[in-house]
């Protein structure tokens, strides 16, 4: 109101800079919801463009001042002075977006109660192996955020990958719980059933994946290494006759179905596929054991 009042001592211009400012920073202030704000309110982007509005003001005043003070030669002096100041900050911030590592460390150093920043890194720690470091900063993300899915879920993994089943499972079921529709969850949750055993619930939660995503290859695949420990060969093959339509390039389910049409005695579509496994995988030991037996098997079979 005071700029708009003063419009005519001070011109437009000071009225016209803040009104670009205030107006271009005005969806960002929370009025509006857009993506950004599921994770944070503030962001120095938010104001990047709206500054231009200021800068150009405070450029103008700064002329004005120079030329009423009869020093124009002040001018560029000052330029310079503030175009080496902004330099060198530009030069230090520019320095935290060197890696995502430091750009998140750097995050929690100013922000420690930002649970994005101790998930991010805590991915980026999994990822290189540091999973000590990778839990501690999942769970503390957990304690800003506890009903995340996606941080139950990758505490979850990390765990997994300690070798600590136990402490995994628990996390992939409250990771199930806060989002009962996630087919990757109940991939996990399956897989990690199917490492302790408990093949029946490994099925329920492969067949509630295929529910929501029916043409999920892997969801196929492990379904079929599971009904194949029930004995249940013959939904197995179907299984892994799927699994390969959809991806015809998942090694272990060729070996795999290599192996149930080798106990059915059709020992050549098995050969077909330990080879196919082989192609895929020319290290899998597996696979070639069981070719070695399935060609001998053929070469006994002869007159």
């Amino acid at each position: 109101m005071l700029l708009w009042a003063w419009r005519g001592r001070w011109g437009r211009g000071p009225l016209t800079g803040v009104l670009f400012f205030s107006g271009t920073l005005t969806p960002a202030l929370g009025f509006f919801n857009f993506y950004p704000m599921l994770y944070s309110f503030v962001a120095d982007h938010f104001q990047y463009l709206a500054s231009l509005g200021l800068l150009a003001l405070a450029a103008a005043g700064g002329h004005r001042t120079w030329t009423r003070l009869g020093q124009p030669a002040a001018g560029p002096v000052a330029l310079a002075l503030v175009l080496a100041v902004c330099g060198w900050l530009t030069w230090r911030q520019g320095q935290v977006y060197a890696d995502l590592e430091t750009l998140w460390r750097d995050t929690l150093q100013k922000n420690p109660g930002a649970w994005i920043a101790h998930n991010n890194l805590a991915n980026i720690l999994k990822e290189r192996g540091q999973l000590n470091q990778a839990v501690g900063h999942y769970r503390h993300a957990l304690l800003l955020k506890p009903g995340s899915a996606q941080i139950h879920l990758n505490l979850a993994d990390a765990h997994q990958d300690r070798g600590e089943p136990t402490a995994a499972l628990r996390h992939y079921r409250r990771a199930l719980k806060a989002a009962p529709d996630r087919v990757e969850t109940h991939l996990k949750l399956g897989n990690a059933l199917l490492g302790q055993n408990a093949v029946a619930e490994a099925i329920d939660h492969y067949r509630r994946a295929l529910q929501l995503a029916p043409n999920l290859a892997l969801a196929h695949s492990n379904l079929g290494a599971a009904l194949a420990l029930q004995r249940r060969d013959a939904e197995a093959i179907d299984h892994y006759r799927r699994a390969l339509q959809l991806k015809p390039d998942l090694a272990a389910a060729h070996n795999n179905l290599g192996r149930l049409l080798a106990l059915r005695g059709q020992f050549a579509e098995a050969i077909d596929h330990y080879r196919r496994a082989l192609q895929l995988k020319p290290t899998y030991r597996q696979a070639r054991a069981n070719l070695a037996a399935a060609q001998q098997a053929v070469g006994t079979q002869r007159p």
